[in-house]
Parts: structure tokens; sequence; C-alpha cells
């Protein structure tokens, strides 16, 4: 039997290579689903899909943990120095643990601006000249 991973995935190409509309895509899913006595898959395919949906949408979305609140205006700038889309949806959260700065993960990428990290790198260079 197919796994739903599987399944999952090739109905994911088909929308996103557009070959097919999604509407369409669903719609022959189920028919086929149903034809071959696979309907109790359906529910476990579109949780799959659901998954991959929300882990996209995390991916793509900016997270920003800093010392203390920021000003909007601040955000802006952060994301256009790092090139990141300025209508990239964007969490912003507060770790009283960094000494200062921030900390931005956006895609697969992160972006490390505390002050933590710069004393320890600081301290290692000079630790590494003596």
């Amino acid at each position: 039997m197919i796994k739903r991973d599987i399944i999952a995935r090739a109905l994911i190409e088909l929308v996103e290579e557009g070959k097919q509309d999604p509407k369409d895509v669903a719609s022959n899913f189920v028919s086929f689903s149903k034809k071959h006595n696979m309907e109790g898959r359906v529910k476990n395919v579109l949780r799959v899909l659901e998954d991959k949906q929300e882990k996209e949408k995390n991916r793509n979305t900016v997270f920003i943990k800093t010392a203390r609140e920021i000003p909007e205006k601040l955000l802006i700038e952060i994301k256009k120095h790092l090139k990141i889309p300025e209508d990239a949806p964007t969490s912003v959260s507060q770790d009283e643990t960094m000494l200062g700065g921030f900390r931005v993960s956006y895609k697969d990428k992160l972006y490390e601006y505390g002050l933590k990290l710069r004393l320890n790198k600081l301290r290692n260079h000079l630790h590494s000249k003596i």
C-alpha cells in the first residue's frame, strides 16, 4: 500500500508545478480513493498536507528574539538589512536570557546579533592572541 506521505507529496507536486488546479487535484484524489477503497486514508493524507502547510508557513515566517521590546521601525530595518521581504510574516518574542541584541530565524538561516555571542567571540579572540 502507498504511504500517506508519498501520496501527499504527489498531490503537492501536482499543484506546485502548475500542472493542475488544486480543486481538481482534491476532487480527483477523493474519486481515486473511493474507486480503490482507500477512503479511510483520505483523512490521514489531509493531516499530512496540513502539517506540511504549517511547516511551510513557519519556514516563511521571520522569528525575532530580542532582549527587550523593539519598535516597529527597527523591525523594518532588520528585515531590510537581512534582505527579507518587508511583507514576510513576523513573530517577535523577548528572551530575558539575552544580554542585548537580537536573533533572527528565517527560512533555513539563523542570524545571530546577540551581545553575549559577540562578547564570547571577543574573549576567544583575545585568548588566542595571548
